[in-house]
């Protein structure tokens, strides 16, 4: 935990900074909170962040303005916890959260940070649990500033009931100094302060004496306002050689100074980027600024590539694309299998062509089927909320199988058969999506497993499933086919179910989270396609040898062979068994968010290759990359991009 937190923070984050920067020891006050009861004059000087933490015991507020260098200050802090934790076992590990991610579901922040350690940290849920508990984590909380307006008030209150609990527990809150954290009170205050004239003489002395800050800041004592944080002065002198900034007329220099110094620094950067062959910087603006948007609506201050929803497309029409492509995408899917499927079986009985045949029917039914799925989808973009519900996602896409299935076996072989086969499957797909589904639009799946437990406590709905499967096929084909088959369907289902999957939430490289979904769903379409497939196989074969009953129906194909019988009867089972664990562990996702890309890049919003672009970034000092996100280099540059959004035809 040691080595994450500072492989995250430390070298991720602060170490770049110092890199890239003037070098600059933050000026700051230590104040006593308003409840301590060390009396303003008793407090002697203190001079480092350490030293104030150790002096109010742990209980700290770092507040500053925008750009202040606060998130600096705490990384710094947490530098020194850190190595404290490793030299001694007893030392709580400081960890920083960013309560930039609080969202209106939370109402306990000891459930949160365990939340949060799991999410981003990796830390299972009760190993985490048990840490917070025992005091063991040191929380450094950055971004409460971050935390939407109409949120704030229940963050704070979260915030007073944690610290009341665990107490003397340590606790550092960070946020701008605007913010009011009433009735949130802790020990002690550190206020960062401005730089004067004094210090920025003093930084200048030893930095660059070719860069023509120095004489820009004599020239207009106007820009020494935004030269008072660090983030200012970094961006200024960096910026200072760009003429537009220079002949801001003097009354536009206050209230357009940070715009223009903003802009000036992007500008810089792309068009050196551009003299070395890479993209045009209106491109690279334009795509810089969906990525700020998008981050500010879905308040998030950590990007990941593998977290993309369709809320991040920006154009009605895109949105409307992708609701249409999931109906229409599964549909095809689905018709090739039932195609295949029951193409295979009129192979067996005989037809000459019977597997063109099928593929063509059931191609054909599942584009139609799909395609007015995908119209009516379209159609209620933006009058209804999306389905993002487990059930109701589980029943769109089981009618899409039963319809698809049903209406195919109807054309190829009779309507009643149809009947049956449509309601199995759909039957098959709704408890099956149901139980295991997420309700996320895109969900991508690391891995999954098998539980016993969870496969006995469930066994009641594989049986009521082949229950009803088995009437179905005993009207069909006779009472030993319906036992079969009924049979089978409850063990597969009452073994499928007891199947878990585990979320993607190791960020280590970008898109990796994909990768592992659609390895996932390989392996779950093998495995489940395999047993579903050697179940039917060894029921239908069976209960052939011991019923002469069944010689001429249609499971028999000809064959006079019960090994034959029950493989030619197991492959159908199969295809439909590995379509499941295709969708249902991570093969709709990585569809879903290739489709979600690909709307991107055709709208000019994001490249195709998007890791490459955000790594791109981090070398250009644009962003930074923290294990497999990226966060911009200042929340102050996030702002920036996402207003220049304004100005893009």
């Amino acid at each position: 935990m040691i080595e994450r937190v500072e492989r995250f923070w430390i070298v991720g984050v602060l170490e770049p900074t110092l890199a890239n920067n003037l070098p600059l020891e933050v000026p700051f006050q230590v104040y006593a909170g308003p409840f301590h009861p060390a009396q303003p004059g008793e407090l002697q000087p203190i001079t480092s962040i350490t030293a104030a933490f150790d002096r109010f015991d742990g209980d700290l507020l770092i507040r500053g303005a925008a750009g202040a260098g606060k998130t600096t200050l705490l990384i710094q802090l947490a530098q020194v916890l850190l190595q404290r934790a490793a030299n001694d076992p007893q030392h709580p590990i400081p960890v920083i959260f960013n309560l930039a991610f609080w969202e209106a579901r939370h109402h306990d922040l000891a459930q949160w940070l365990v939340e949060e350690l799991h999410l981003r940290y990796q830390v299972p849920i009760a190993l985490g649990r048990a840490w917070i508990v025992a005091d063991q984590i040191t929380p450094l909380l950055d971004g409460l500033d971050e935390v939407t307006p109409d949120l704030r008030r229940a963050c704070i209150t979260a915030l007073v009931q944690f610290r009341t609990a665990h107490w003397p527990g340590a606790l550092v809150v960070c946020c701008r100094d605007s913010i009011t954290l009433d009735p949130l009170t802790l020990n002690g205050i550190v206020e960062l302060q401005p730089l004067d004239r004094r210090q920025l003489e003093q930084l200048l002395a030893v930095a660059d004496h070719n860069n023509p800050l120095q004489a820009l800041l004599n020239a207009d004592p106007a820009w020494q306002t935004m030269s008072a944080t660090p983030l200012g002065l970094s961006l200024l002198s960096k910026a200072a050689r760009d003429p537009a900034l220079i002949a801001l007329h003097p009354q536009e220099r206050t209230e357009a100074a940070q715009r223009q110094i903003f802009a000036s620094y992007v500008e810089q950067i792309l068009a050196r980027h551009t003299d070395s062959g890479q993209a045009d910087p209106a491109v690279y603006r334009r795509w810089l600024t969906w990525l700020a948007r998008g981050m500010q609506q879905h308040h998030t201050t950590i990007f990941q590539i593998e977290a993309l929803q369709p809320g991040w497309l920006p154009h009605l029409w895109q949105r409307r694309l992708f609701a249409a492509g999931e109906p229409l995408a599964l549909g095809i899917f689905l018709g090739v299998v039932a195609g295949i499927d029951e193409g295979l079986r009129l192979s067996f009985d005989g037809t000459p062509g019977g597997l063109t045949r099928g593929l063509i029917t059931g191609v054909a039914v599942g584009s139609g089927l799909g395609g007015l799925g995908g119209i009516g989808a379209a159609s209620a973009v933006g009058r209804r909320p999306p389905v993002n519900s487990r059930l109701g996602r589980a029943v769109l896409v089981s009618s899409l199988a039963a319809g698809i299935y049903g209406i195919t076996t109807g054309l190829l072989f009779n309507p009643l058969l149809g009947l049956g086969v449509g309601l199995a499957v759909g039957l098959a797909f709704l408890v099956t999506i149901a139980l295991l589904g997420r309700a996320q639009t895109i969900t991508p799946i690391e891995r999954f497993s098998w539980s016993a437990t969870k496969a006995i406590r469930r066994a009641p709905l594989g049986l009521l499933a082949g229950g009803i499967v088995g009437v179905v096929f005993g009207i069909l084909d006779g009472p030993v086919s319906g036992g079969a088959v009924g049979l089978a369907m409850s063990v597969v289902v009452s073994v499928v179910l007891g199947l878990t999957s585990v979320v993607f939430d190791e960020q280590t490289h970008p898109n990796e989270g994909i990768r592992r979904s659609a390895r996932t769903a390989v392996r779950a379409g093998l495995i489940i396609g395999g047993l579903v497939g050697l179940t039917f196989a060894l029921a239908v074969g069976l209960s052939t040898g011991i019923s002469d009953a069944m010689a001429a129906e249609r499971l028999i194909y000809g064959q006079d062979n019960i090994a034959m019988v029950g493989l030619l009867n197991g492959l159908g089972p199969g295809l439909l068994g590995a379509a499941i664990g295709l969708i249902a562990f991570g093969g709709l996702a990585v569809a879903q968010h290739g489709l979600l890309r690909y709307l991107l890049w055709r709208g000019g919003d994001a490249p195709l290759n998007l890791a490459a672009f955000l790594d791109d970034a981090v070398q250009l000092q644009l962003l930074r990359r923290i294990g497999g996100g990226y966060i911009f280099m200042h929340r102050l540059l996030l702002e920036y991009c996402a207003e220049a959004e304004a100005e893009t035809p």
